[in-house]
């Protein structure tokens, strides 16, 4: 490697990756921070390349070093270096794999007579390098980055976190995602170091067997490296999937509370009422008034015997969705569902279902009719649920309403109770349905955790 290659491509090539490295991590790139980068990298890599090592330890060498160089200089934390150099090197090897197709395609050369010499390289290099710069512009006036990609930000924020305290453990958190933008890389490089060596003359320098072996060895690697990444980032979207349904159970909690302290504010003006209809002889109003009082009253309150938050979320958020369909909805609670076997995600899902299909079985009944219950007890080593709904069904349905995309309702899908029917086979359970005497009751059965 020449001086002047060091110059002309080296040091373009550094600040184009590390400007792109600093801003893809959601920093601001300095100019002068890029340039002692591009210069230092430039001389690191005129060093390096100059060192009797078996080629690619190369390539790792001078991410190493452009990592630090970005961490030192441009003040970034180091994982996030880490990130950012990778994706700059991936960034580099794809622009430098599109140039020299393009040139060998253009000029009719191979890749030994592109290699062969420095100014040819330049052939290479100047392309390479367009397409950099242009991809970095891209990046920026779309303000594509680390962040809005993983949606870490969007995370950070709902759940409060202090990004500035903890980026260790930020960016371990996306170890996986650093490794897949590490193996379009290494793929890269092996497609390359295949090309390259096949060109080559047989002067010794290319060993068959040895590149062979390290081949197929460098794929495994790979291929178990993938398995891992994929396993890892599954269990990482499920985590967030389950912290999103946390604080949406949280938020519900919150005005199942401030719901209950309105209630014990309002006892004493509800005392009064019902007294002064008392006073004045009106015990049929005070009869009604109390009545009233006490299904809205125990609608809230019979979600406290839940023990458990994911449930009593749902269903306060169903008590608030009957009122405004002007459905009464009945629950009736007598046991505690802390050591229910269904997850908060199933639990939503089954309850959810089966209570929104009967809002929707009474939705165009009278004003007397518009009745649905849930009663959930626990006896025999079994949980029982109970949804049930003023109206019959057809019994020629009755075989067919859990069968998937099944639907009697325009608009709907025919998804839900073939979701419910899944969930409680999931957990050993069961779920059937029954209709006469002007009502439709539909009884989930989940056993006990064995």
């Amino acid at each position: 490697m020449s001086v002047f290659f060091m110059i002309t491509v080296s040091f373009p090539e550094a600040m184009l990756a590390s400007y792109f490295a600093i801003q893809f991590m959601g920093y601001r790139p300095r100019l002068p921070d890029v340039v002692i980068i591009g210069l230092i990298y430039a001389v690191v890599a005129y060093i390096v390349r100059s060192l009797p090592i078996p080629m690619g330890l190369h390539t790792i060498l001078l991410i190493m070093s452009i990592t630090v160089l970005i961490h030192l200089i441009a003040r970034v934390s180091l994982w996030a270096a880490s990130i950012g150099s990778i994706a700059g090197a991936f960034l580099s090897l794809l622009s430098d794999a599109a140039a020299s197709q393009f040139v060998m395609f253009v000029t009719g050369q191979t890749m030994e007579s592109l290699l062969d010499s420095h100014y040819k390289r330049m052939l290479v290099s100047i392309p390479a390098l367009s397409i950099m710069f242009l991809i970095v512009l891209l990046f920026k006036r779309f303000n594509i980055n680390f962040a809005r990609i993983t949606r870490w930000q969007v995370v950070s924020q709902k759940y409060q976190v202090d990004i500035n305290s903890g980026d260790a453990g930020i960016y371990k958190q996306y170890l996986p995602a650093v490794v897949f933008l590490f193996l379009p890389v290494m793929l890269l490089w092996l497609v390359n170091f295949t090309q390259v060596s096949v060109q080559m003359n047989g002067d010794g320098d290319y060993h068959a067997i040895s590149f062979k072996v390290l081949f197929n060895i460098l794929v495994i690697i790979l291929a178990f490296m993938s398995l891992w990444s994929v396993k890892r980032i599954m269990g990482s979207v499920e985590r967030e999937m389950e912290a999103v349904r946390a604080a949406e159970t949280i938020d519900r909690l919150k005005e199942l509370i401030l719901s209950i302290r309105k209630q014990r504010h309002d006892f004493n003006h509800q005392l009064q009422a019902v007294y002064g209809l008392m006073e004045t002889g009106d015990f049929t109003g005070a009869r009604e008034y109390i009545q009233n009082t006490y299904h809205y009253v125990s609608g809230t309150g019979e979600l406290i015997k839940t023990d458990n938050p994911a449930v009593s979320a749902l269903l306060y958020a169903k008590i608030g969705i009957a009122e405004t369909r002007n459905i009464k909805f009945d629950i009736n609670i007598e046991c505690s569902l802390e050591s229910f076997p269904l997850n908060a995600n199933d639990a939503s899902s089954l309850l959810g279902n089966l209570i929104d299909n009967a809002f929707d079985a009474v939705e165009g009944k009278g004003a007397g009719e518009r009745l649905v219950r849930l009663d959930i007890i626990a006896e025999r080593g079994e949980y029982i649920l109970d949804v049930a709904n003023r109206g019959e069904i057809d019994s020629g349905l009755s075989g067919k309403i859990f069968t998937l995309s099944f639907t009697t309702k325009e608009g709907h899908n025919g998804l839900g109770l073939a979701i419910v029917k899944d969930i409680a086979a999931k957990h050993r359970g069961s779920v059937r349905v029954s209709s006469g005497n002007g009502e439709t009751l539909f009884r989930v059965i989940i056993p006990f955790k064995g």
